[in-house]
This record gives C-alpha cells, structure tokens and sequence, in this order.
C-alpha cells in the first residue's frame, strides 16, 4: 500500500478511532488497520466495539496495513507538514512527512478482525443532539465491569422514540428522545456497553444525526463517514417501566445547582460507614441531617414550595451525580411515600428515580 494523506484529516481519523484502542490487549488489537481500495478505511477494535472510519487520499498503490496505534499517533501529533505519505513494503511502513522520516514494523493484516459496515434498509435517526444528551446523561455507572444486561445502557425502541436507560439495584436514568424509524422496525431493546457509548460521544458532532439499527446481539451505529459496531450485553434488562412512576403524590420544583449545594453541605458530616442522609420536607423547607460517629453531625435547610411532611433516607452521592446531568435552571423532585422512589424530571428530557434507603 502506498497513500498520501493530508495530515489533519488522518489524524482526526487516528485519534477517532483509537478511542477503542488500549495497550492492554493482544498485540493485533492494538493497531489500527488502513485499507486502501476504491476508498480508504481507518479502523480498529477490541473484539467487542468495532469502529471504521473512510477518508479521503491519494492512493498510489492499493492495499492494506496494520500498524501500532501509538506509535501512528505520536508521528501524526508532532509533525508539522501539511501531508503525510505511507508506503508499505515488506513488513515495514516508511512515513515521510516534511524533512522527517520513520521506519514503522507493521503487522500482516489478515488476521485482524472485518470491519463494520452499515447496510442495513430499517434503521432509527436521532438527532445529534438527542444523542448528546443520551450519551452525558446514560455514561452513569461506567465502573462497573461485569457483561451483564444490567451493567449497559438500554436502547429501547418503539416506533418513533427510543427510550436509553441505565439503572443499578439504587437508581435508575432514562433519557427519552424522538427517533425517526426508516423502514419496518419491530420494538426491540439492545444493551450497549458503555465503553461503546463513550465512542460514540467521542465522535459526535452537533449536526451529524446517528442512524442505529439493532438485533438482539449488537447493534450498528453509523455518524457521517463512521460505524461502530458493539456486541449487546449478556442477559436481559430489568422490565425499567415496571418501576419506574409515572405519577407522585407530591410534586414540586428546584434548583438543581441548590439543592445540590445543599445536599453537598450535609454530605461534609457522612462517613463510608454512615454514608445516607435523613431528607425531611415539611412546613416549606427542606431539612437535611447527617451525622457520623467518629466526625460529627449537620443540619442544612433550603426553602421548597411543599407544605405537607415527610422524611425520605437517601444516599446523597447518587443524587448529587443526577443533579450535575440537569441542564435546565429548574427540575421537579416528585414524593410519594418515605418508602417508594423519587423522582427528579427536567423539561428537557431527564427522568431519574432513586430508591430510599432503609433505616436500620
């Protein structure tokens, strides 16, 4: 293979698809593939997510490669000319850009993993946008390494909505967001891994909408000239709509930066062993109390438009977490007993429940 690149353009390309690329796997999946044909093709995987990417190059001799990610990144980060050119030639991958010069080992390329191609007729279209606020709001519990269903985000389509939700046994985000269904989609749920998730933030941009189709074990997203492709998680989903409550008893609305400045303020006095706060609302305000043996004890209040009394136990990280996702000035926390969820909604598409605490 012999291809000259414009150096930008190769690199953004690079760096897009090494999201996926970690130093901690089998040496083949840490490279990047370029395959020269009719187009040229960017891609690299981890034997789960799958990305490809084509760009634009002057291809004077087709064919393909396999070189180490970082070691093609840190030439394409330093160099300062304008265009760069690859030639491959038994086994060795000799750059010129400007007055430098590398010599790269390269790695046979058959048996590095297809890429992803995007050609399915029925498929959903979400606006970037939308896919933005999927992305920031469902990137939630991204520690938790287990392949199980309950540990990804799921992208629950009907008709013209998907519906992304991620929960643990405490919480629980859904993001509803309109999506244009093209062709004959039957309702479906797939549960992406949140690794796949972040590559997807990583290459969105606000005016590229995202085409997505699923089966029952991956899905394909394709964003402009890119495809990913992630394997669904293991297992099946939690039944979220079961749980999740569409009417409170008690509604009434809040400053997210407040209440969370608040609860923030009451979490100086929790320990790991003595980690919950006592939430009572009553008489117009919110009375926060928190205390800890060895550390000490506190009592924080805010005023709220709620005149009736209750005293909800809750795990204050959790909420702290929800309250940083909301971008609206105001959202509505939502009661209905000391033992069921409670709700947080923002006008702009956040629903979040958060299950109480029992008390010992």
């Amino acid at each position: 293979m012999r291809a000259t690149f414009a150096v930008k353009a190769l690199r953004d390309a690079v760096g897009s698809v090494g999201g996926i690329v970690t130093s901690k796997v089998k040496d083949t999946l840490r490279c990047v593939k370029i395959a020269a044909g009719s187009v040229v093709s960017l891609s690299a995987t981890d034997s789960e997510v799958s990305i490809v990417r084509t760009l634009s190059g002057e291809i004077a001799r087709p064919g393909e490669v396999l070189m180490e990610h970082s070691k093609l990144a840190a030439i394409l980060r330093e160099v300062t000319s304008e265009s760069i050119t690859i030639d491959c030639v038994d086994g060795i991958a000799h750059i010129a850009a400007g007055f430098a010069k590398f010599k790269l080992q390269t790695k046979d390329p058959s048996g590095f993993p297809p890429s992803p191609v995007f050609d399915a007729d029925s498929y959903w279209t979400v606006a970037a946008s939308l896919m933005a606020s999927v992305v920031k709001r469902c990137v939630f519990y991204d520690d938790k390494p287990s392949r199980m269903a309950t540990n990804g985000i799921a992208f629950d389509f009907e008709g013209n909505m998907l519906n992304a939700v991620t929960t643990d046994s405490r919480a629980l985000v859904v993001v509803p967001c309109e999506a244009k269904m093209h062709g004959t989609c039957d309702p479906l749920i797939s549960v992406l891994l949140p690794k796949a998730l972040k590559l997807i933030g990583s290459i969105l941009d606000d005016a590229t909408p995202v085409d997505i189709h699923c089966t029952p074990n991956s899905m394909k997203l394709r964003i402009g000239d890119t495809v990913i492709s992630a394997q669904s998680l293991e297992g099946m989903f939690p039944k979220w709509r079961r749980v999740y409550p569409e009417q409170m008893s008690h509604e009434f609305a809040v400053v997210p930066s407040v209440l969370a400045s608040t609860i923030k303020q009451a979490m100086i006095t929790t320990s790991e062993e003595s980690k919950t706060i006592m939430f009572h609302f009553g008489g117009g305000k919110l009375t926060l109390a928190s205390s800890a043996a060895d550390i000490g004890e506190s009592s924080v209040e805010m005023p709220i438009t709620f005149d009736g009394e209750m005293t909800v136990r809750l795990d204050p990280s959790y909420l702290v977490r929800c309250l940083a996702l909301c971008d609206s000035p105001s959202a509505m926390l939502g009661l209905i007993d000391p033992d069921s969820p409670v709700r947080v909604t923002t006008d702009d598409g956040l629903r979040y429940i958060q299950m109480p605490c029992s008390v010992e």
